[in-house]
């Protein structure tokens, strides 16, 4: 959910939208050949992606992102890991931008869409709707409603015709990326375009949410300490999606909770994901700490947004448990032939590279205490990931196709670790992976 909502008319249109891309194109277009002409002028060789990266050109681009919210997103949450990780700076700088800065409709426009799918005098079925949206995702805005009987519902509102647009706006997208000479050097980008859309296209389906977050509901049925919403089947269509509203703290707030508090949420949030990768064998994918809540007693985790989620294939479940039997024996070169096995390193790794990768699997390793915990605080590995070694990190992409599931869980894996890091203290890591393998 992003932390800043401002509200916006949504263009609707194949063509209003494209007309807005065409016109950053010319305008990222106009900014680049005004940076290859001064540097031609002051005798130097020309730098296209220089002249791409100027403050001004990055304003327009994320502007002009912002129409494509969804489909710019999904691909920056694909490719990207702590902000900054493989792809250029530059362009994580937007990506991180498009998450921070939401759009949302207007009441008029909010109005049409609620009244084209509940119909006229929709406003009966509630004792309070708010018109002012608590929070904007990538296609979509969510309101705080109270029904007749007292409960409180959270009311999520698609943008009007996401679906329609969404393949439309992907095809700009590409386009954009084609040109933008952000991306590192032999990046497969119609394959990752690809498993962008497809996520996406689930995303839109809030029928499929809906039974995401029931199917959710019974696989943690009976796993204290946490809380899923239920959904209102009966104020829920195509287009809108009601459940209860749970309300709580953002993840955030732990940070100012006693040390205990923290750790004793710390766990639940690592065990939650494990669960879902080993036990359940069914993941919530989005990577946006936004999507957990803190209860107000501060005792349980309360699981938001299903609409991103991906069933774990065998293939990737059996990655997995080779990896985690790795790290619970503390091996390296066990852990190496893993990643190795699966095609997870580059094509040409040079010494010093292999040297890196070594001396940070070492030390993450070394991390661990004889009783499998994790000082987070302290860990020695942050050190060695130095997200502005952009260099580094793009060469570092897989010589081959990296599997969907795999990419989204990594995702959302890498951003637990680095918010683990932000919280600090102990976590027992060994003792919680080992009991999920035990009951595989």
């Amino acid at each position: 959910m992003a932390s800043k909502v401002t509200s916006k008319r949504m263009p609707t249109h194949r063509l209003e939208r494209g007309l807005t891309t065409a016109g950053m194109a010319l305008t990222l277009g106009r900014h680049i050949m005004g940076g290859v002409a001064r540097d031609v002028l002051q005798g130097q060789r020309p730098d296209i992606a220089r002249a791409a990266l100027t403050p001004q050109s990055l304003t327009d681009v994320v502007g002009s992102l912002k129409t494509l919210r969804g489909a710019a997103m999904k691909f920056g949450q694909l490719v990207s890991l702590d902000d900054s990780l493989v792809l250029s700076p530059e362009l994580a700088q937007i990506f991180a931008q498009l998450r921070a800065d939401g759009y949302a409709m207007p009441p008029k426009q909010l109005k049409s869409v609620l009244t084209a799918q509940w119909g006229a005098g929709w406003h009966r079925q509630f004792a309070r709707f708010d018109p002012v949206p608590f929070a904007a995702a990538s296609i979509g805005q969510v309101h705080r409603a109270q029904l007749h009987d007292g409960r409180d519902v959270a009311v999520k509102v698609q943008f009007p015709d996401v679906d329609r647009t969404l393949h439309g706006d992907l095809a700009s997208l590409r386009r954009i990326l084609k040109t933008s000479h952000l991306l590192p050097k032999g990046f497969d980008l119609e394959y990752y375009m690809d498993l962008c859309t497809d996520q996406l296209v689930q995303e839109t389906d809030y029928q499929r949410e809906a039974d995401n977050i029931a199917r959710m509901r019974r696989l943690f049925a009976g796993h204290r300490g946490v809380i899923i919403p239920q959904v209102m089947q009966d104020l829920s269509t195509p287009a809108i999606l009601t459940m209860t509203y749970e309300q709580g703290h953002d993840l955030s707030h732990l940070r100012d909770m006693p040390m205990g508090q923290r750790g004793a949420i710390a766990r639940i949030l690592l065990d939650v994901v494990l669960a879902e990768i080993f036990d359940h064998g069914f993941v919530q994918s989005d990577p946006n700490l936004a999507n957990f809540k803190v209860s107000m007693d501060g005792t349980s985790l309360i699981l938001l947004d299903f609409g991103s989620c991906v069933t774990v294939h065998p293939d990737t479940g059996r990655l997995y448990r080779d990896m985690a039997a790795a790290v619970v024996a503390r091996n390296r070169a066990q852990l190496w032939d893993v990643f190795d096995r699966a095609g997870l390193f580059p094509a040409d790794l040079t010494p010093a590279d292999r040297d890196w990768i070594a001396d940070v699997m070492d030390t993450a390793l070394g991390d661990v205490s004889d009783q499998g915990w994790v000082n987070f605080a302290t860990a020695q590995v942050f050190d060695h990931l130095d997200v502005n070694d952009i260099a580094r990190y793009s060469r570092m992409v897989p010589a081959g196709r990296v599997a969907g599931d795999f990419i989204f869980i990594q995702r959302k894996l890498a951003g637990l670790v680095f918010f683990l890091r932000s919280l600090g203290g102990d976590v027992p890591i060994l003792p919680l992976v080992s009991k999920h393998l035990r009951d595989t």
